[in-house]
């Protein structure tokens, strides 16, 4: 999984976000908003290290185990969650979000029955969201590989700049990279509509790290 998206979670969590303060927006829920998880994930553990004799208030647990979601960082995401409904008192909105989270969890782990069982408790502890929590369960997941791929290799930089300059006016991330002699033309495909885009010019597709 592409940990590296929002991925349909973040608008079920939307209603209980919408209660909060624009005032009493931190940096672990800026970074949120902005979708830099690994942002949000150093400040929440830092603050969590600042004060280690203090029990942390529920946001700064809840946004971290956000953001460890959608890194895929699953394990941790589920900690946070048994802390959350062991040792703090929710209102049921805010236990439907804790849920929400072992859903995703467990779904993204493979482990459907478990997944669905705590969707089941989401939806229980806020029936009137259940329908949102539901449609939005379904939706399926865009992954992004980012990956680059060699479309091809020339002893002679002006073909490689040519075919560059191609790729480039299509709207391709491309780059030239000199390597064991040849100028290597490489192309960023973060999905499959854009692999299939660059074979239909005619190129070979070769991944590369």
């Amino acid at each position: 999984m592409n940990k590296k998206i929002l991925f349909a979670f973040l608008s079920c969590i939307a209603i209980f976000t919408a209660q909060i303060s624009a005032s009493s927006i931190d940096v672990i829920e800026k970074s949120l908003l902005k979708r830099d998880f690994t942002l949000a994930i150093k400040e929440g553990e830092r603050l969590l290290s600042a004060s280690p004799s203090q029990m942390p208030g529920f946001d700064e647990y809840y946004f971290l185990a956000l953001a460890y979601l959608n890194k895929g960082i699953t394990r941790k995401a589920l900690d946070i969650s048994v802390i959350l409904f062991e040792e703090y008192k929710l209102s049921n909105l805010e236990k439907s979000s804790v849920a929400l989270i072992k859903a995703y969890a467990y779904k993204m782990r493979g482990q459907s029955k478990e997944s669905l069982r705590w969707l089941q408790r989401a939806c229980e502890f806020a029936p009137e969201n259940a329908s949102i929590y539901r449609a939005n369960f379904q939706k399926k997941r865009t992954v992004k590989s980012n990956k680059w791929y060699q479309v091809g290799a020339f002893s002679k930089k002006e073909n490689a700049t040519a075919l560059f300059k191609k790729l480039k006016q299509k709207g391709f991330p491309s780059k030239i990279v000199k390597s064991g002699g040849l100028y290597k033309v490489r192309v960023k495909c973060p999905d499959g509509a854009c692999k299939s885009k660059v074979q239909g010019m005619g190129l070979p597709l070769k991944a590369v790290k």
